[in-house]
């Protein structure tokens, strides 16, 4: 794998577990990144620290096993949307619900903790 996909995705899987101790945060604004302390954790890497290379290796495995799935597209979706054609965009709010009392179900209503079993949430081919 070349250099930059490798640091790449090493930086996103890092991102999305979210780990403090690698210089990252999650707050209600985002994902804040501490520079320094991420400067300091790569040099620790390539000294061969032992505190970090166990995460490193694992997550540059999951990097490895990411980079080989897919390709995905659109069209890899268990329902068609209304317009009949898998390649638009759909989008099921799965917490709202047709209206019961309107002969077409519109405007949908929400059931705040219901969750709708076909709300388009499963990815499959």
């Amino acid at each position: 794998m070349n250099r930059i996909k490798r640091n790449g995705l090493c930086l996103l899987i890092i991102i999305f577990a979210g780990s403090s101790s690698f210089g990252f945060s999650q707050t209600d604004i985002g994902v804040l990144v501490d520079y320094n302390k991420t400067s300091e954790v790569k040099k620790r890497i390539q000294q061969k620290d032992k505190n970090y290379l166990p995460a490193y290796h694992a997550l540059i495995e999951k990097a490895e096993v990411a980079m080989n799935e897919g390709p995905f597209s659109v069209m890899y979706k268990n329902r068609t949307p209304p317009s009949g054609d898998k390649h638009d965009y759909m989008s099921l709010g799965s917490y709202w619900w047709p209206d019961p009392s309107k002969p077409d179900g519109l405007p949908y209503i929400r059931k705040d903790g219901e969750r709708k079993h076909d709300s388009g949430r499963r990815h499959g081919k």
